[in-house]
């Protein structure tokens, strides 16, 4: 992967033969999650510099059609919609959209789909249904899904087991896979694992020994329909060592960087950073033994820290900044009065961020915002500023005038489109009165 490029100045014909590019290589448009991906040498700030929004990009390519739909796609519809099978034409659109999105765009075409299709071969029988199903079964342990089966089958299976069955629902109960009586999915062998471990046994072995895998909180309340309680005196602390390493995992992969205990404590039945503790002798131990970064470390040396700047600079070929030896800044603080001066005595230049961040006062930190409020047109992010060449970082922003609200309140920017803020960011109302989950999807 190249060095991630944030830079405005590209002009409009390097752009637009980059987008192109893209699209001979991968046979695909370039989006604005692959530029926001940090996978490529570009973000999607030069296109918003020259073009206003990505959006407006594509539409000036002649590439995007009504709805956020390529024109692409709206041709292939045109074209196949009334008599292609549905995988078929859900696999050959440019975005992945599932069945009634695609049925929504093409009745809003005026498109229909042909009353008969012809599969070319009889339907199964209820007997040859029942077979193949059980034959995945032998062949995989566990039970298949709908839309697996029907996929290693085709439309002649599925058509064949709605006028035998109904629905799927209906062919699992009358195969003996869920009770007569089951509204919630659960198939009778999962339930026979609660009856027999709930009680006693580790919440990982409970997860791993059900032919579904369900978070504990679902597990919960099914085991309370089924009258269960745990002997919390025999369960207490029961987690192995590969359940606590694989919920570290599985955590950061959904945050995107390393978990910190403010993360952990937000989410129920999450083992304590007490647990970690004990179990690993501490938090660093158990993130290294994930094998994840380690948010700070606080007994570096001076000299580990300068050797460690030097580093950077010479596989970079520049000064580093203050977050990217990951190291807090109440690290830098114990030795130096500020990280210019850590630069400094390690005889490294200042990088023009650096300069930036440490030499302009906090009324220039507010002008430089109101600028780019103006520039956007919205609240300008953390992301947006970290891009901006010419500004400070949001770190030092932070730093010297608090969060975002105490930003707006010192910018005097109204931010009554923020309803909310939670663990993953800002809960806002868009233009259309329309509520989005995070800041991101407003602005799209």
């Amino acid at each position: 992967m190249g060095k991630r490029v944030t830079n405005i100045g590209f002009t409009k014909e390097y752009l637009i033969n980059y987008f192109w590019d893209f699209y001979k290589k991968n046979k695909r448009y370039l989006t604005q999650t692959d530029l926001k991906s940090r996978k490529l040498e570009l973000s999607a700030t030069p296109f918003n510099r020259h073009w206003g929004t990505y959006t407006n990009f594509l539409k000036e390519m002649n590439v995007l059609g009504d709805n956020g739909w390529y024109i692409c796609e709206e041709k292939y519809l045109q074209e196949n919609y009334s008599n292609k099978p549905k995988d078929e034409i859900i696999n050959s659109l440019m975005k992945k959209r599932n069945w009634q999105t695609v049925t929504q765009k093409a009745n809003s075409m005026g498109l229909k789909r042909d009353k008969v299709i012809i599969y070319g071969e009889n339907p199964f029988n209820k007997e040859d249904i029942e077979e193949l199903f059980w034959k995945f079964y032998e062949e995989n342990k566990r039970y298949p899904e709908a839309k697996e089966i029907d996929k290693l089958h085709g439309n002649r299976f599925l058509v064949s087991r709605n006028k035998y069955f109904g629905n799927w629902n209906s062919l699992l109960k009358e195969i003996g896979v869920i009770s007569l009586d089951n509204t919630d999915g659960w198939y009778i062998c999962d339930e026979n694992v609660l009856i027999e471990k709930y009680e006693t046994n580790p919440q990982d072995e409970i997860i791993n020994e059900l032919m579904v895998k369900r978070s504990w909180g679902t597990i919960k309340t099914k085991a309370s329909e089924l009258g269960l309680r745990r002997n919390t005196s025999i369960t207490k602390r029961q987690y192995t060592n590969d359940y606590l390493i694989n919920c570290l995992l599985e955590l950061a992969n959904d945050l995107g960087r390393t978990p910190r205990d403010n993360d952990i404590r937000e989410i129920e039945n999450f083992p304590s950073m007490k647990v970690y503790q004990k179990r690993f002798g501490s938090w660093n131990s158990a993130l290294k033994i994930a094998g994840l970064r380690l948010n700070t470390e606080f007994n570096i040396t001076k000299e580990e820290i300068i050797n460690r700047a030097k580093d950077f600079f010479k596989t970079n070929n520049r000064s580093p900044y203050w977050n990217e030896l990951n190291l807090s800044r109440t690290v830098y603080e114990k030795y130096w009065c500020n990280f210019p001066e850590m630069l400094e005595e390690a005889m490294l230049p200042l990088n023009k961020k650096t300069r930036i961040d440490h030499f302009k006062t906090d009324e220039e930190l507010i002008e430089d915002y109101l600028n780019l409020y103006k520039i956007l047109g919205r609240i300008p992010m953390a992301n947006d500023v970290n891009n901006y060449a010419n500004m400070a970082s949001f770190s030092t922003y932070k730093l010297r005038l608090g969060g975002y609200e105490e930003i707006w309140k010192k910018c005097n920017i109204d931010n009554t489109e923020i309803l909310d803020e939670t663990t993953y960011g800002f809960i806002c109302l868009d233009k259309n009165g329309e509520i989005c989950k995070s800041y991101a999807e407003m602005v799209i």
